[in-house]
Parts: structure tokens; C-alpha cells; sequence
């Protein structure tokens, strides 16, 4: 039989006419929302409880003719507002970023060579392939298309789908939905020439939600507020009673109110989770949601295709088995007219590169008549083919699929299905792909509506190979190490399967199939999960079912997904990941993360950097906690004690302006522990601060207050209050410094000087202490901060406690990250069974 498919495209656009008309129309995206502009930022830091108390202080000063110390405090409002327009800029510049990466792709043919882009870089003329789960990416018409169905409720309101074929409505729309089929489409309009542009209507993500860490610090905050609001106005009726100077009383409450209020807790979080998703966007994962950041760091449970994910998704035909009397040439043949003309799914891009290879025969030219797709009751294709040559003309109908539903559309009797089995046993347990081939027969030439409807004759195997990713067993393994447990979901034959995942490494009694699934109740799958983690001819709906199962014993699970029926699960998952490269349009939609290479080690890097995001939070927010309890201390307790106001308004906002850019730059792009990959998960509701993390921050400042209530208790009746309150203020700022080193580094003596070697760090660290100095070596610097020059011996006591509490918080970190147990640490073996949310009970009052 001499025949072959044409695969020739219309006139496609080459590269520099396609730059050409993108000049010329411009991209093809609508108008989006103006992102905020300087007024506006300007604007939401005007409304920081912090600047309040600043403007607050400032203006009593200058109310009460302190006209130096109000306009010091004046010129502080316009460097924090500086700072903070700062920040935001910097997080809105990283999640900017972060949308352009996530933006819609489109499959072009540029010069004959398929392409994938921005849909943004779509032009007039432009020829597109769509397949289903696409998003249409601008107008235009259809030149070629199979089966295709399109949902185009967006423009019409209309809930059915609607069928395109060149010879009927020919007409495509910009951001309609593709249900089903695939085509071949030229471009016509683009951007706000397009329907849904002329209309103004675009399609919009999940709309932002606060999420758990959000709730908690903004708690936190509240709670804090009150505290210094009371204390305030405590201090400022005790002082005003007693002394009868109510603005020193007012000064001293708003002092203690300044103290007391942890401003950098939301930057810390905005900055944190932006720089972060920027971060892992560089290693192959866009974050589409704050929650996503939050949630990664509590995955429990990993079910991952294995298709792309695990393998490289790169298709070879490995083995051809046919029966007695046909050919190998003509399973190939068949499998080739079985296939789209234009293939995206590899199995098909490997047989047409074979096919093309071995044919012989005079071509004859051939015309689709009609497809009958893959359906989740049926997992075979069929393609029926006209196909003439200069003599005749006929009708060539061939089908490939799961060889079992292969081999029960042609109905083979016992001897020749045990003899396909044993063949496909055999290439199953080599790790091969099958797929089975037939050819079929109308029924006095009349194509039925359904293709159990032909009479079928079986013609062989067509066996693939997609060989593992090389990093694969090693990342399976961290995720045992991490107390992750990794399930496998896969179309393929059961012992294809198996084999796979024991050179990925997973360890399971054996491969459950779909159908199998389907027949246990909620209990029963519970049960199966403890023996097996590999899921066989696995429909989407299936995946659902196991989320459902797992989600309901308190686990928490990642899933990934690349086609239009994953979406529910993509969704259903508490972190749900879509194929960058191979997914569907739906399916990055219905997802929290998009990896752009599809790879499964991507996944495992996100999760790690996910836990170190969380870390890195806690470390800060605990950094911060420590350094507002000396500062509080300084303003409270010598007033209450009849001694003068140590720290002044100006001295707060000074360390303040310091604290933030610190956590900022230096805690959020701190390296990660060791071991982050080798505790267990945590709980999705574990509290940034912990009983111990509580503890620990508080004791860390108490610390630092007790050297400072030494210095005052000796040097109190010796020495001048400006001598004092600058002695104070060096040991604080030094001790400051001396908190961030330990807690950035553990306290590990060779990872503080890695740390001090980084420029950044340096500059961070060195930058500070030059400035502080200036508070010192220029005197009129000093005046403007009511601080006067020292003796040696009292810049000699000052440094010196500051550097006893910085060691003895060295050695603390130290030797508690060297002494600490991690109960419940998963071995490498296999990870834990967690059932609920009381097995996370290492995690102590976190939480609960």
C-alpha cells in the first residue's frame, strides 16, 4: 500500500517579517491595569501607623519651640517614606516580572519550524496551532482542524461549545477556549483590534486572598498596637501626674509607642514572598500566588505525571512487533495514519519521524474525513482517510491506543490475545511505552458515529522509549529525606509504570490501576495508599479521587497537570502545578505554581525553596522581636524609675531606618540551612512564632537589655545623661549588629566570616558602623542626637557589652543548632504515613 500524508504548512512568516508586523501592529495584549505610579505608592505609605507617630513627635516639638529636634525628626519622615516607597517598588518590580514570565505562550510556525512564544508576540498573519486546553491567542480563521470544538461563552454568553471547520464557521476569537480538537489558524487582528478587545472584556486570574502568614502577622500586629497603645498613654498619664510635664509625658508615651510597634513585619512578609517567587522563577517555577509560597513548605504529598515530568518527554520508537502476516512497514504505516497531521504529542512526533523514514511506496494523496478521538471510556484514536491515487480512490481507516483496548476492539481469540500479552509484558518490563495498532472496515462503506462500530483486524506493538531524567532518582530521594511522599500518576500500562518508578525510586508492592481505583471507597484507598504509590491508566477525574483521599486524612498535596480535565484536580490540590512547556492554557489557570521546564527536579527545588522562604520569615520577624524589647526597655524603664529619657524619638526612628533595610537585604537572601531538606513537613497553620521561637526572641532581647541596665545602673550617677544615652546607644546599635550576625549565621564561627566575605553583607554590616560612627566623630551630628563625645574607657565598656551579648548569643545559636533533635525526622527509607494534623505534634505550641 503506497500512500503519505501531506505535511506541508500554507505560507508561514518568517522571524523578520514577524518583527516587522510586531513594530508595525504592536503586541497582542489588551490594556492592562496602570501599575501603581509614584502618587500612589507615595499614598500607601502615608498611611504606616509608624509614619503617624513620627509626624506625631515631630510636630510636638516644633509645638513646643524644640525647633532643632523637630526638624531632625521632620527630615526622618521623608527617609522612611524614601525606605518604603523603596520596598514596594522593589516588590512590585519582582511580581511585574513574574507576570510577564506566567503570560500566555501560543505554538507559531515561523519559516516551517514550529515555535513557541509569548502570545503577546503574536502578529497579523501569524499561523497558529491549537490543540485542546488552548486559549485562542488573537482572531483570525481556520485553515486545517480535526474534531475541533470551541467555548466561546466569554464573547457569547452561550454555554454550549460550538464546532469550527474551514468549511463552516471559520471564524476564531482571541481568548476563547479550545475544548476539544486542533486546527491550524492564520491570524487576522491582534491586541485591541481583536473582539474582546473592541468590548473591553479580558480574562483575570484568581483574584489575591489574604493567606495564613498574612492573618497571623497582621494579628500580631493588632495585638502589638494595643499593647503600645496602652503603655503609651499609661506612661503618659503616670509621668503627667507625677511630674506635671505633660509634653515630656506625651513624648515619652509616643517614645514607647514607637518602641513597641513592629512596623517591618509586613514588609518583611511582602519583601520575603515577592523576592522569593522572583527567586524560584530563575530555577524553572513561577509562583502565581502568595498562597503558593506558603503552602509549598507544608507538601506532604507529591503526585506527579510521569510523562515529561519524570522522563524527558522525548519520544523514539524503540521496538515494532507485528503479527505473522503484516509487516512492520505497514504498523508503522497505520500508526502513522493513526496520528494528527501536525503532532505535538511526542509518541506521534516519534512515529511520524520513523514513518517518514521507511516510506517507499509511490505517494498517493490523502484526505482526513473524519477523527474519533480519545475518550476516557475508550483510550484509543481513530482516523478514517480517503485516499486517492491517479487510478482509484478509497477508504483507509486506522487506530492506535492502549493495547489492551486495542486488542478488545478486534476481538482476538484466546491464543492471540496471550500471545500479544506475553509480547507486551516483555516490552513493559523493559520500560517501554505500547501503544496497539489496527487497521478498520466500515460497514458497507458508512462511517459509524462511533468506532466500536467497526469491524477491526489487529496489526502489532509499536513500542516507545522516553528514558528518565538523570537527576530524578536523587530528587525522589531528597523528597523521602524531606518526609515527602511521591506518588506517581501515569496513562501507561501498569508494568511500564513499575519499572519507571523503580528507576525513579520509588518503592511500591506494586502499580494500582485507574480502574482499580475506581471501585474502593474512600477507606479502602486509604488503606492501598500505605502499600502502593503508583497509579496506572489514571484518568483525570481519578486524580481526584486520590487528592480527595489524601487531602481528608490532614495531608497536604502538590499535584501537577497539563491537560483541560486536570484543572479540577489542579485546583482541588493544595498546590497545584501545571506543565510550562506541555500544559494547556485551562491548566495553568486552575494552578498555584507553572514550571517552565517541565521537570520534575524543578518541583523539588521549589519545595526546598519554599521551606527556606518560611525560614528566612521566621528568622527575621524573630530578629525583629529581639531588637524592639531592649529598645522598649531604654524608653520605659528608667522614666519609670524617675531617671530622664534615654532613647529620644529620633534615636528610635534611627534604629528603626536601620532594622528594616537589614532584614530586608540581608535575612532575605539568606543561604540555606543544611538540613532544610531533612525535617518533616511542617503544618500549614504552624504560627511564625513558635513557644520556643517566642522564647528565644524575647530572651535574645532581654539579653541585650540586661547589658544596657548594667551600663545605667553604673554609670547612671557618674556621668552625664548625653554621656550615658550615647554610651547606651553605641552598645545597642553594636549589640544589633552583633544579633543579626548570629542569627543570620547560627552562630557558627566559620560561616560568620563567610558571611562578613559576601560584599553585600559587608557593605550591609561595615556600612552601618561607619554611620554610627559619624554619630560620634562629628560633633554636630552628635548635638542634633543630644550625644556627646566618650572617654576610651567608656567606648572600651560600651563595645565590650556589646560584644559579650554578641557572643554569648553566638554560642547560644551554636551550640543549640548542634545540640537541637529533630523528632519525627523522616528516614531516607521511605517518608512518614502522616494521617492528621496531631502528628505534626513536633512542632510543639505551634499553632495549636
Amino acid at each position: 500500500m503506497g500512500f503519505q500524508k501531506t505535511n506541508q504548512f500554507p505560507d508561514s512568516l518568517s522571524e523578520s517579517e514577524a518583527a516587522e508586523r510586531l513594530k508595525e501592529y504592536g503586541p497582542n495584549s489588551l490594556k492592562q491595569d496602570e501599575p501603581r505610579n509614584f502618587l500612589n505608592r507615595i499614598r500607601h505609605v502615608l498611611r504606616e501607623p509608624m509614619l503617624t507617630l513620627i509626624v506625631l513627635v515631630a510636630a510636638t516639638y516644633l509645638a513646643v519651640g524644640s525647633t532643632t529636634d523637630g526638624i531632625l525628626i521632620s527630615l526622618s519622615v521623608f527617609v522612611v517614606i524614601g525606605i518604603s516607597y523603596a520596598q514596594i517598588a522593589k516588590s512590585e518590580h519582582a511580581l511585574t516580572a513574574l507576570k510577564d514570565l506566567s503570560s500566555p505562550r501560543a505554538l507559531v510556525i515561523r519559516g516551517d519550524t514550529e515555535k513557541r512564544i509569548p502570545a503577546s508576540d503574536v502578529v497579523p498573519g501569524d499561523l497558529v496551532l491549537i490543540s485542546e486546553g488552548d486559549r485562542i491567542p488573537a482572531d483570525g480563521q481556520i485553515l486545517h482542524s480535526s474534531s475541533l470544538t470551541i467555548d466561546e461563552s466569554l464573547l457569547t454568553g452561550e454555554s454550549f461549545s460550538v464546532a469550527k471547520s474551514p468549511q463552516g464557521s471559520d471564524a476564531l476569537y482571541a481568548s476563547t477556549l479550545v475544548v476539544r480538537g486542533r486546527g491550524l489558524m492564520r491570524v487576522l487582528k491582534t491586541g485591541e483590534e481583536t473582539q474582546v478587545g473592541l468590548i473591553g472584556q479580558s480574562l483575570s486570574n484568581r483574584g489575591a486572598t489574604d493567606f495564613f502568614l498574612s492573618k497571623e502577622i497582621n494579628k500580631t500586629i493588632r495585638m502589638f498596637a494595643v499593647a503600645g497603645l496602652s503603655i503609651c498613654l499609661l506612661l503618659f498619664l503616670i509621668l503627667g501626674i507625677q511630674y506635671s510635664d505633660w509634653i515630656a509625658a506625651f513624648l515619652a508615651g509616643l517614645a514607647a509607642a514607637m518602641s513597641l510597634l513592629p512596623e517591618e513585619f509586613p514588609v518583611i512578609l511582602s519583601i520575603f514572598t515577592a523576592m522569593g517567587a522572583w527567586r524560584m522563577a530563575q530555577t524553572g517555577v513561577l509562583a502565581r500566588n502568595a498562597q503558593a509560597i506558603e503552602r509549598l513548605g507544608a507538601v506532604t504529598d507529591l503526585c506527579v505525571d510521569k510523562t515529561g515530568t519524570l522522563t524527558h518527554n522525548q519520544m523514539t520508537v524503540a521496538a515494532v512487533v507485528s503479527k505473522d502476516e503484516v509487516t512492520t512497514n505497514q504498523v508503522m504505516q497505520f500508526a502513522l495514519l493513526a496520528s494528527h497531521d501536525h503532532p505535538v504529542d511526542p509518541m506521534e512526533k516519534a512515529i511520524h519521524t520513523v514513518a517518514r523514514k521507511i516510506q517507499t511506496s509511490p505517494t498517493s494523496e490523502t484526505q482526513l474525513v473524519r477523527e474519533y478521538p480519545l475518550s476516557d471510556s475508550l483510550l484509543a484514536t481513530t482516523f478514517a482517510w480517503k485516499i486517492q491515487s491517479e487510478q482509484s480512490s478509497s477508504l483507509v481507516i486506522a487506530t492506535k491506543g492502549a493495547p489492551e483496548t486495542v486488542m478488545s476492539l478486534c476481538k482476538l481469540d484466546t491464543v492471540a490475545y496471550n500471545q500479544v500479552a506475553t509480547e507486551i509484558e516483555r516490552l513493559t518490563n523493559n520500560g517501554l511505552r505500547v501503544l496497539g495498532i489496527a487497521e478498520a472496515t466500515a460497514v458497507d462503506g458508512v462511517l459509524p458515529d462511533d468506532q466500536k462500530s467497526f469491524q477491526f483486524n489487529w496489526l502489532g506493538l509499536v513500542a516507545f522509549e522516553d528514558p528518565i531524567r538523570s537527576k530524578v532518582p536523587e530528587s525522589v530521594r531528597k523528597c523521602h529525606s524531606a518526609g515527602i511522599n511521591v506518588i506517581m500518576i501515569t496513562g501507561d500500562y501498569p508494568l511500564t509504570a513499575q519499572r519507571i518508578a523503580e528507576k525513579a525510586g520509588l518503592r511500591s508492592t506494586r502499580a494500582m490501576t485507574g480502574s482499580e481505583l475506581r471501585a474502593l471507597d474512600s477507606d479502602e484507598l486509604s488503606k492501598a495508599l500505605k502499600q502502593t504509590n503508583v497509579f496506572a491508566r489514571m484518568a483525570p477525574h481519578q486524580k481526584l479521587k486520590l487528592i480527595n483521599t489524601l487531602q481528608a486524612e490532614g495531608r497536604v498535596v502538590a499535584m501537577t497537570g497539563d491537560g483541560v480535565n486536570d484543572a479540577p484536580a489542579l485546583k482541588a490540590a493544595d498546590v497545584g502545578i501545571a506543565m510550562g512547556m506541555r500544559g494547556t492554557d485551562v491548566a495553568r489557570e486552575a494552578s498555584d505554581l507553572v514550571l517552565t521546564d517541565d521537570s520534575f527536579d524543578s518541583i523539588v527545588d521549589g519545595i526546598r525553596r519554599g521551606r527556606e522562604i518560611f525560614n528566612n520569615i521566621r528568622a527575621a520577624m524573630t530578629y525583629v522581636g529581639s531588637i524592639h524589647v531592649p529598645i522598649a526597655g531604654l524608653v520605659i524603664v528608667p522614666v519609670v524609675f524617675g531617671l530622664p529619657l534615654i532613647l529620644l524619638p529620633a534615636h528610635i526612628v534611627f534604629l528603626q531606618l536601620f532594622i528594616d533595610p537589614a532584614c530586608s537585604l540581608l535575612f532575605e537572601s539568606r543561604p540555606s540551612e543544611k538540613d532544610v531538606m531533612a525535617e518533616a513537613p511542617r503544618s500549614l497553620d504552624t504560627k511564625l512564632f513558635s513557644r520556643s521561637d517566642l522564647i528565644r526572641s524575647i530572651a535574645q532581647g532581654v539579653l541585650i537589655f540586661i547589658a544596657s541596665a548594667l551600663l545605667i545602673w553604673f554609670f547612671h550617677r557618674q556621668i552625664s545623661t548625653e554621656s550615658l544615652r550615647t554610651m547606651l546607644f553605641l552598645q545597642l546599635v553594636l549589640s544589633n549588629i552583633g544579633l543579626i550576625i548570629a542569627d543570620f549565621t547560627g552562630g557558627a564561627p566559620v560561616q560568620i566570616f563567610r558571611t562578613l566575605l559576601r560584599p553585600r553583607n559587608a557593605l550591609i554590616v561595615f556600612g552601618t558602623s561607619f554611620i554610627v560612627s559619624a554619630l560620634f566623630w562629628w560633633p554636630s551630628l552628635a548635638r542634633l542626637f543630644h550625644m556627646t563625645d566618650l572617654s576610651f574607657h567608656q567606648y572600651v565598656v560600651a563595645i565590650g557589652a556589646a560584644f559579650v551579648t554578641s557572643t554569648i548569643q553566638g554560642i547560644w545559636n551554636w551550640k543549640g543548632n548542634s545540640w537541637r533533635k529533630r523528632p519525627n525526622s523522616p528516614t531516607q527509607e521511605y517518608a512518614p504515613t502522616i494521617r492528621n494534623k496531631n502528628d505534626f505534634n513536633w512542632l510543639g505550641s505551634s499553632g495549636k
